[in-house]
């Protein structure tokens, strides 16, 4: 072979090999969060996750501090001695005291938290224990608790909290065992308890000897020597989970150092090996949590290191993708507690490795040879391992997964053996009988895979406009195939015998569909045909009758099925127990299949977890575990625990809506779920919920609104003090992970106010108003966005203190005025038993006056009685005797009701007045018309009132009984204002005159309207009437 043929091969190969590894790399997708989303700088030198959890990006134009939702950025202030000493951030590191230090372009800075202030250090010709160097770029901290600080040109400086002193380092030129250079870089403490140090002139091991001295020992590049460091300008320094230090260089590329014999094994740049670093200017360097290196090139992008093949993908920046590295010059790599990798190149790149648990493939992918469209319709996995994939106007795909493939099948009109529709809606298929293709306006087709040809199902164009709109197919153990059609009914197809029946729906038949248009088409394990509707609901075909069973929704019945629109089934079996599951556009139906071919159907919705009530699609995973496709993402259902775990686009779906029946459980565990931007592939073993618990936070105290600053950090605080005056105060507060912070869930509570948590879903900010004077404690918990609690959160007390009134001067004052109080209540009190005294005297003249005289009476007839055999003058005397003695009955009840307290409402002075009347008048032959208006009858009336106007009203129905010769009675009793009217008219002969005036029975009345403060007045006009007017009391 000639040299040129060598040549060209080796283009090729590389060619191939540098598309396999590029197609790896693409699978990396960054979030960006640049100047536009509030960070001060693009350029990041820093990247550091202190205790709290809080991000801190040193940029060259400011220290930002991010919560996930909102960037806090720090500048020097020349007017503000408190801030920063300088807006240029070289390094950022917390050490064991949970102080900050932040080394700038001018002068190192340590952030107090406890005091919520810097403290700043520079160099001090008068101070031999201050810090040397002004340009600190470098920060660590060892296990003695000692801050080593390299600076630029300062040497190496050593920080003692005891003493408050710094204690420096030099390279000296005739002392081997000095410093290797003044010039810092970066420094790093080992797992090995020791310190290295990359200079710009070599690299520097500093150890600890025995009488507690400290000894450096170098390494340079040697150009004779290949086991020596690469270059002598480091610029980083790491450590792998084995223990080994790598070392990046600025132009020698990458090292890996040698503990045993002190060399160095280099990794550089070959133009021939696209295996090798993309460049050999490194950056940065970053060993994550599964021991992945990552390193970062000067203007040669990102690489990533498979240690078992010795050999690096690259990460470049590609303008055509949105999602890539925003630029190819890396700053910094960082990788906080949660497992993100954050990549400062251009802005802020985060990668989250969760986020590959579901791949997504669409109609760009790699460009070439990609999916023909991009909304995806049906899946069906082939013999061969082939993935077939149909779309909605881009025909028929086919996936090689082994070769990361698309080839497309499309309709070529005058082809009678290309695909009969670009427009597909169901594929199925079986190693006998094939696969075929159902299709929307082209009809049903089968695939011949050996000559890559395709095959109507009808072929005679007349009888094939039944099976024209396919929605969707099935195939049976019989080698039958199923076929939903839109609007035409179902139709059977023998593939042995290549004919065909057909069922539509017959309005005067239950036995046949229950309508035309289908959705979806469902063989069980018992080769039963189940069949979905739009707006029919649920069929199910008995082979033996030719008949179908209807199963619909019933909105009085729960056990019916869910919703009439059915999108899919979905037979689970478990026990040999059989449950069917109905997809609906009303959530999820599910029963059991009995022999009875009863089905009690129970639902789940979205009230209950789902994230759409719309079900495209049901897999079950070798867990148990039901995948539902919906209107608004994916959920995984555990049906035995009923627990709802939904991903959305955020989580590295196509997209939140997916399209009917799309979904394929490959035989290799994985699913398959399309939709209108492509498909989604996962192992549903593989999707586990991340283990993160994150630390919550506080980030802002407000009081009517207004932000509230302390001497302290928030998260510091244990108690905040506030006036009674400042009772409305709100809480903003975050949880720590960063990787999808939209889906991160929050509840809190306010003790001693509210009694229950508060669930605020996304929402991260509570507010509280008028609360009483008191102390309350706030606490806050949240998730991690696969929705793990930390239920130990955050909580901070809250301390109201109380206005002048309720200290304890006013409260003694408060005492006295009681006391003052209680007299004038015992007084009060006093003036009542009074009352109640005169009120007995009252009713003990009552007694004396109507009883005594009764009795007196009495007794003078029962003397004539005892005196006298005069037959007659007995039956009189005891008559009287008798009429006596009613009254007195009659006199001691009112007396009683009127002093009785459950007697003291309107409505029971109407009520003894009515029974009165009725009893009185009926007796006598006269009717009574008894009415009242605008009386407030659960007004209570003190006894006074009621015992006056009682009698009052008594003995004017007397009077009509005993004057007036009357056939009819009205009685009003009206209200108004706060007054009441009380007439009582007959439509008898009037009262005499002299009675009005002299009669004993109209003075009294007018005596007890009197004690009530009111009026009476007698008219005599075609009858008497008689109306007493007041005030009610």
């Amino acid at each position: 072979m000639k040299l040129e043929d060598y040549k060209l091969v080796s283009r090729i190969l590389f060619f191939h090999l540098s598309v396999i590894y590029i197609a790896l790399a693409q699978n990396i997708n960054f979030k960006h969060l640049t100047v536009e989303d509030g960070l001060s700088q693009n350029t990041i030198n820093r990247i550091f996750q202190d205790s709290h959890g809080f991000i801190w990006f040193g940029t060259q134009d400011g220290l930002n501090r991010y919560d996930g939702y909102n960037f806090k950025i720090l500048r020097h202030d020349p007017l503000d001695s408190t801030s920063i000493s300088h807006s240029w951030i070289w390094d950022v590191f917390e050490d064991s005291r949970k102080n900050l230090w932040i080394a700038t372009w001018n002068g190192l800075n340590r952030y107090d938290p406890h005091n919520n202030k810097f403290i700043k250090y520079y160099p001090s010709a008068e101070d031999s224990f201050a810090m040397k160097g002004t340009r600190p770029d470098a920060i660590c901290e060892d296990n003695e608790g000692f801050i080593w600080v390299g600076t630029w040109g300062g040497g190496l400086n050593r920080y003692d909290y005891k003493t408050d002193r710094f204690y420096s380092y030099f390279h000296h030129a005739e002392d081997q065992n000095s410093l290797a250079d003044d010039y810092i870089r970066c420094i790093y403490y080992s797992s090995k308890k020791e310190l290295w140090i990359g200079t710009w002139n070599g690299l520097s091991r500093l150890k600890k000897t025995i009488d507690h001295t400290y000894q450096f020992m170098n390494y340079r590049h040697n150009p004779k020597n290949h086991d020596s460091i690469s270059d002598n300008k480091i610029v980083c320094i790491t450590e792998d989970r084995q223990g080994r230090l790598w070392i990046g260089t600025l132009g020698g590329g990458l090292n890996l150092f040698n503990e045993q014999d002190g060399s160095f094994s280099r990794y550089v740049h070959e133009e021939s090996d696209p295996h090798s670093l993309s460049g050999n200017d490194i950056s940065a360097i970053c060993v994550d949590n599964e021991g992945t290196l990552w390193v970062g090139t000067v203007n040669s992008g990102m690489n990533i290191f498979n240690k078992n093949k010795n050999r690096f993908v690259h990460i470049r920046h590609n303008p055509d993708n949105k999602k890539s590295l925003k630029g190819d010059n890396v700053f910094s790599i960082y990788e906080d507690q949660s497992g993100l990798i954050w990549i400062g190149a251009n802005g802020l790149n985060v990668y989250n490795p969760r986020l590959n648990r579901f791949k997504h493939f669409s109609s760009d992918y790699q460009k070439q040879n990609g999916l023909s469209n991009n909304k995806v319709t049906s899946f069906y996995k082939s013999k061969d391992g082939n993935i077939w994939i149909g779309t909605d106007g881009g025909g028929l795909n086919k996936y090689n997964p082994a070769q990361d493939k698309f080839s497309s099948y499309k309709r070529i009109p005058g082809n009678s053996n290309s695909l009969c529709g670009n427009n597909i809606s169901s594929i199925v298929g079986n190693e006998r009988y094939g696969f075929w293709i159902g299709t929307r306006a082209g009809g049903v087709c089968r695939f011949d895979e050996d000559s890559e040809k395709f095959y109507p199902l009808i072929p005679d164009q007349d009888k094939a406009k039944i099976i024209y709109y396919v929605n969707a197919m099935c195939m049976d153990g019989w080698g039958e195939l199923w076929i939903a059609t839109y609007n035409n009914g179902l139709i059977r197809y023998s593939i042995n015998n290549a004919d065909y029946s057909h069922f539509m729906t017959d309005p005067a038949d239950t036995t046949t569909l229950s309508g035309n248009y289908l959705l979806s088409v469902y063989v069980d394990s018992q080769n039963d045909i189940w069949v979905g509707i739009w707006g029919g609901g649920l069929c199910r075909y008995h082979r033996d009758k030719d008949t179908f069973t209807r199963y619909a929704h019933n909105p009085v019945d729960p056990g019916s099925l869910g919703d009439n629109i059915v999108h899919c089934i979905y037979e689970t079996v478990k026990a040999e127990k059989r449950i069917l599951w109905v997809g609906t556009s009303g959530g999820l139906s599910s029963a059991e299949i009995t022999e009875s071919g009863l089905l009690e159907f129970e639902h789940i919705s979205q009230k209950d977890g789902l994230p759409s009530n719309i079900i495209y699609g049901i897999l079950e995973d070798r867990s148990g575990n039901l995948w539902l496709s919906t209107n608004m993402g994916l959920c995984c259902y555990n049906p035995e625990r009923k627990t709802f775990t939904n991903y959305d686009i955020k989580d590295g779906l196509q997209s939140n809506e997916f399209n009917t029946g799309a979904c394929l459980a490959a035989g290799d565990g994985q699913f398959y779920f399309g939709g209108i931007n492509g498909y989604t592939n996962f192992f549903p073993d593989q999707i586990e919920k991340s283990a993160f618990v994150p630390n919550i936070r506080l980030t802002s105290f407000r009081v009517f609104d207004q932000p509230v600053s302390f001497n302290k950090s928030l998260n510091m605080l244990e108690k905040i003090n506030l006036d009674y005056e400042q009772n409305f105060f709100s809480f903003e507060f975050t949880s720590m992970d960063f990787a999808l912070p939209e889906k991160n869930k929050y509840a809190y509570m306010l003790e001693g106010f509210d009694k229950s948590w508060v669930y605020s879903g996304a929402r991260r900010y509570a507010s509280y108003t008028n609360l009483d004077p008191g102390e309350y404690v706030f606490k806050v918990k949240g998730t991690n966005s696969d929705g793990v609690w930390n239920e130990k959160g955050a909580e901070i007390k809250i301390i109201i203190t109380p206005p002048y009134w309720q200290t304890w001067w006013f409260r003694f004052l408060l005492f006295i005025s009681a006391i003052g109080i209680l007299y004038i209540i015992h007084k009060y009190r006093l003036a009542k038993l009074l009352e109640i005294e005169r009120m007995r005297i009252r009713i003990a003249s009552d007694l004396h006056d109507d009883i005594g005289s009764t009795l007196t009476k009495i007794a003078i007839n029962s003397e004539i009685i005892q005196n006298t055999d005069n037959s007659g003058r007995i039956k009189e005397a005891s008559r009287k005797i008798g009429d006596m003695s009613r009254e007195i009955i009659a006199a001691m009840s009112d007396i009683i009701w009127s002093i009785d307290a459950r007697n003291d409402t309107l409505k029971d002075l109407l009520d003894r007045m009515r029974d009165f009347s009725s009893a009185s008048l009926t007796e006598k032959n006269i009717n009574l018309k008894f009415k009242t208006k605008g009386l407030m009858l659960a007004k209570k009336i003190p006894v006074q009132f009621r015992q006056n106007i009682f009698l009052i009203f008594k003995e004017a129905v007397h009077n009509v009984m005993k004057h007036a010769a009357a056939d009819m009675v009205e009685i009003n009793f009206n209200g108004t204002g706060g007054h009441y009217t009380l007439c009582i008219k007959d439509n008898g002969k009037g009262i005499d005159k002299d009675i009005i005036v002299k009669g004993n029975g109209i003075k009294n009345m007018k005596l007890r309207a009197g004690r009530i403060r009111s009026e009476i007045d007698i008219k005599n006009n075609q009858g008497t009437e008689i109306c007493l007017t007041g005030r009610l009391p």
